[in-house]
């Protein structure tokens, strides 16, 4: 009777499996999925840099050369990774607020 059930066990986590993995043709790539997103609107972008004259002001600015395209696209990619697709009920953002600030530790509230 165990190895009857073990068996079915087995079977059944074998099917669960392929079930899983044997339906790769509707997963969409990264490039697919953002392509989707790219015009989904964000809300606008308030990008304020409290500290300019702090090295990681500098820092930053040498990365990142357009916040508030760079932002929106950081907000896109969650929408991505929280909906199926845009037609999906999302509730609308009116603005980001994004600053930087010279304070202790990485990152505030």
């Amino acid at each position: 009777m165990k190895a009857q059930l073990l068996l079915a066990g087995i079977i059944l986590g074998m099917s669960g499996i392929s079930a899983c993995t044997g339906n790769k043709k509707n997963v969409m790539t990264e490039k697919e999925t953002m392509e989707v997103w790219k015009d989904y609107p964000v809300g606008h972008i308030v990008f304020d840099d409290q500290a300019p004259e702090t090295e990681g002001s500098k820092v930053y600015h040498r990365i990142i050369t357009n916040p508030q395209e760079y932002i929106a696209d950081q907000a896109r990619t969650v929408l991505a990774t929280l909906y199926d697709s845009p037609a999906d009920s999302i509730v609308p953002v009116d603005t980001i607020h994004y600053s930087l600030q010279d304070i202790e530790g990485i990152s505030g509230q």
